[in-house]
C-alpha cells in the first residue's frame, strides 16, 4: 500500500530530491567548512535531528495519502520548514558570512511560508475528515484505533465492539435507552470458501458487510465478529422494531447474489439473533444473542430468534 501511494508522488520525490540536492550544492561550492574546532555539536545534532524528522514526516504523508490539494499543502509545507531547518543545520557547518544574501532568505523566508501552508492544508484536512467520518460513522462510533479494525471487511473487530457495548450500557442505565444487540451469521459459508477458495471467500464477506451498512441506520454500529458472523448494535431500538431490522437484513442477503471473479453467481442465507440489554453485564447480553443465534440454527431458521 505505501509503495503504491509513493508511486503516484513521483513528481514530488523529484522535486524535492532535486531542491535538497541544489541546496547542500550550492552551499558546498560557495561557502568554505568551519574549521573542525568551531563545530557545536550540540546545535549540530540537535539541528540536523530535527531537519531529519521534517523529512520523515514528508515520506509519510506521500506514502499514505493520495494525490489532492491536501496532499500537496501539506507535503509543500513540510518541504518549505525542512528547507529551513537544513538552512540552519549547514549553517553550523559552512561559514555563511561569505555567502550571499538571498542564501539567508532561504531559512528566514521557507519557514513561515511553510507554516503557512502546513496551516491551510490542516485546515482543509479538517474538511476533508468530516466527509470521511460521515462515511465511517457505521463502522465506529466513539473510538478510533487501527488495531481494532478488521482487515477483511474493513469493519471494526469485536474488541472494539466490547469497548463501545460497555458504554452504551452504561449509558441505557442511566438514561434508559434500549440497546439491541443482533448477531447475523452466514449459513454454511464454509461451502463457498471450499468451492471458490478462501480470497473469494473473502471478498464474499466484504461484499456482505458493505450489504449490510446499506440497510442500517446511520446511527447503527455493525462490526465483524468473527469468521463469517456479524455483528450489529441498534441504536435506540424497540424490539419489535429490532425484529424487522433483522428480517431486512436476512431478506436483504437472501436476494443478493455475490459475483466471483470467475463471473460465477454465489447465492447465501442468514440466521439472526437478537439480544435485549436487561441490565450492564455486557458479556450475559452478548452470550444471549449468541444463544438465540443457535436457537435459530438448530431449527434451520433462515431469519431470527429474539430473547
Amino acid at each position: 500500500m505505501l509503495r503504491t501511494q509513493m508511486h503516484y508522488h513521483k513528481r514530488w520525490l523529484i522535486a524535492g530530491t532535486t531542491w535538497i540536492y541544489l541546496q547542500i550544492l550550492t552551499l558546498a561550492m560557495l561557502a568554505p567548512l568551519k574549521p573542525f574546532a568551531q563545530f557545536e555539536w550540540l546545535d549540530i545534532v540537535g539541528e540536523g535531528a530535527a531537519a531529519a524528522v521534517i523529512l520523515f514526516w514528508s515520506v509519510l504523508v506521500l506514502a499514505s495519502r493520495p494525490k489532492g490539494r491536501v496532499t500537496n499543502l501539506l507535503v509543500a509545507g513540510l518541504l518549505a520548514v525542512f528547507s529551513a531547518m537544513l538552512q540552519d543545520f549547514l549553517d553550523e557547518i559552512f561559514n555563511m558570512h561569505a555567502m550571499p544574501f538571498w542564501q539567508s532568505l532561504i531559512e528566514s523566508a521557507c519557514l513561515p511560508l511553510g507554516m503557512t501552508l502546513l496551516t491551510v492544508g490542516i485546515f482543509y484536512w479538517r474538511q476533508e475528515q468530516i466527509v470521511v467520518n460521515q462515511q465511517l460513522r457505521k463502522r465506529e462510533k466513539l473510538f478510533r484505533h487501527h488495531q481494532w479494525v478488521d482487515a477483511i471487511t474493513s469493519l471494526a473487530s469485536i474488541t472494539y465492539l466490547k469497548e463501545y457495548l460497555h458504554n452504551a450500557l452504561q449509558h441505557t442505565h442511566q438514561r434508559n435507552v434500549p440497546v439491541t444487540l443482533l448477531l447475523l451469521d452466514l449459513n454454511e459459508f464454509n461451502q463457498v470458501n471450499k468451492r471458490y477458495g478462501n480470497s473469494e471467500g473473502d471478498r464474499a464477506l466484504y461484499a456482505v458487510s458493505e450489504l449490510l451498512m446499506l440497510n442500517l441506520r446511520d446511527d447503527d454500529l455493525i462490526c465483524r465478529y468473527a469468521g463469517d458472523r456479524f455483528a450489529i448494535l441498534l441504536a435506540n431500538t424497540r424490539e419489535h422494531e429490532a425484529e424487522i431490522i433483522a428480517i431486512e437484513l436476512v431478506n436483504a442477503i437472501l436476494h443478493f447474489a455475490h459475483r466471483t471473479k470467475g463471473g460465477e453467481r454465489v447465492y447465501l442465507n442468514a440466521t439472526a439473533g437478537i439480544a435485549y440489554a436487561r441490565d450492564t453485564n455486557l458479556e450475559k447480553l452478548i452470550d444471549r444473542a449468541k444463544h438465540a443465534l443457535r436457537i435459530a440454527k438448530d431449527a434451520n431458521a433462515t431469519t431470527y430468534v429474539a430473547l
